[in-house]
């Protein structure tokens, strides 16, 4: 009956971890997020995506501007679920009589390269719904608490438990690492071209770098903990032991 119970609790606590590894990895990107944005329409950047959008540079700034009004609009039907900003509802009173033919030239340049697909525009709302969702990623840090107590209920040890939360954090954030690098180079064949580009937006270097440090703030707590526990176990105690 006691390697029933023993390997009953074995099953447990693996699958405790399991899920609390995929929840310290949910952390990370919600985290990462938020310190960066804090959510998906915070980090669009209509400059910048005027850049990405047209390899040509725009010399009237008259013209800029009304560009960058419509990836602004563009961003607004994406996010907020407002009209699509075509091409009649463009705003042209800025630009002088003589730049009018190329900045709606530009215009519909820029229409047809950010023109998504509905399924695109449908998900990036949803993912932008769920990341900017402060209950979510408060139940997420209420739910890695809870998976601590249980995974220590389930060993019957606080050290036990301490030390799989800080295995947990090393690998979710290893895996979050990987994912993120993998699912960067796979976009290309996953999306189109239009919400391509404009992902490489959400997603910049800027991004990058946050994720990385993210990564290497949570490894380090990891390791650290680890590292407090075995010096304490191996020869802290030892040594405190024999001078009784």
């Amino acid at each position: 009956m006691k390697t029933v119970t023993k390997i009953m609790r074995s099953i447990v606590t693996s699958l405790l971890f399991l899920i609390l590894t995929g929840a310290i990895a949910a952390h990370l990107v919600f985290t990462t997020i938020k310190v960066t944005g804090p959510t998906l329409l915070n980090m669009v950047d209509s400059k910048e995506l005027l850049s990405i959008y047209l390899e040509e540079e725009i010399e009237d700034l008259s013209i800029e501007e009304v560009a960058a009004k419509y990836i602004e609009d563009y961003t607004n039907y994406l996010f907020h679920k407002r009209s699509y900003p075509s091409l009649q509802t463009v705003n042209y009173s800025q630009v002088s009589e003589e730049n009018i033919v190329e900045a709606k030239r530009i215009i519909t340049a820029l229409e047809d390269k950010m023109d998504m697909p509905y399924a695109s525009v449908t998900t990036i709302r949803e993912a932008n719904k769920i990341l900017a969702n402060g209950a979510i990623y408060l139940l997420i840090n209420v739910s890695i608490f809870l998976l601590y107590l249980f995974i220590t209920f389930s060993t019957g040890s606080f050290k036990k438990s301490t030390i799989l939360i800080s295995i947990a954090s090393i690998v979710g954030s290893i895996i979050t690492l990987i994912a993120s690098f993998v699912l960067i180079a796979k976009l290309p064949s996953i999306v189109d071209e239009a919400t391509l580009l404009y992902l490489k937006n959400i997603f910049s270097d800027s991004f990058a770098s946050d994720l990385r440090i993210a990564t290497f703030f949570y490894t380090s707590i990891g390791v650290a903990i680890l590292g407090s526990i075995f010096t304490y176990t191996k020869i802290i105690t030892p040594r405190f032991s024999k001078t009784k």
